[in-house]
């Protein structure tokens, strides 16, 4: 997957999913999932969550 692509997956899930998760408001953070799913696949999607993770993760948090 271009950088790019996952760069702005992430960026929108910053902003769709993760202030609302972050507030238990589940229910508007499964449709912004929802939104990120069908716009860029579910694969793309899943590939970005796991690159993000990963770097989280390599920062020791």
């Amino acid at each position: 997957m271009p950088q790019n692509l996952n760069d702005q997956i992430i960026s929108e899930y910053q902003t769709l999913v993760e202030p609302y998760a972050a507030r238990g408001r589940r229910d508007i953070a499964n449709n912004g999932l929802a939104h990120l799913i069908a716009t860029y696949g579910a694969q793309n999607v899943r590939n970005a969550l796991a690159g993000h993770v990963a770097s989280y993760e390599a920062l020791g948090h």
